[in-house]
């Protein structure tokens, strides 16, 4: 897997989170041409990965990182995305 694939922000809107993935497979640290969105956000990913993995530590990291979890979820769940579209029309 190449790490430059995942990051042109004009193919997918959710080339951050792919940019993430890329580079938590990897173990590739960012660069200076990630964002401070990118870093926020593998620290989310790695933070969830590092977690004991029960209810009470994954609870912990979604309170920590509420709206990266709620897009995450947003993300994972095509159903969510149908409700929160119309919600917003």
């Amino acid at each position: 897997m190449n790490i430059t694939e995942y990051f042109d922000p004009f193919e997918y809107p959710d080339w951050r989170w792919s940019r993430i993935k890329a580079l938590l497979t990897e173990s590739v640290q960012p660069t200076m041409h990630d964002d401070k969105y990118v870093h926020r956000g593998l620290r989310f990913a790695k933070a969830l990965e590092t977690c004991d993995g029960s209810d009470t530590a994954r609870y912990s990291v979604t309170l920590q990182y509420r709206d990266l979890a709620k897009a995450v979820g947003l993300h994972n769940n095509a159903s969510n995305r149908k409700y929160f579209l119309v919600k917003c029309l």
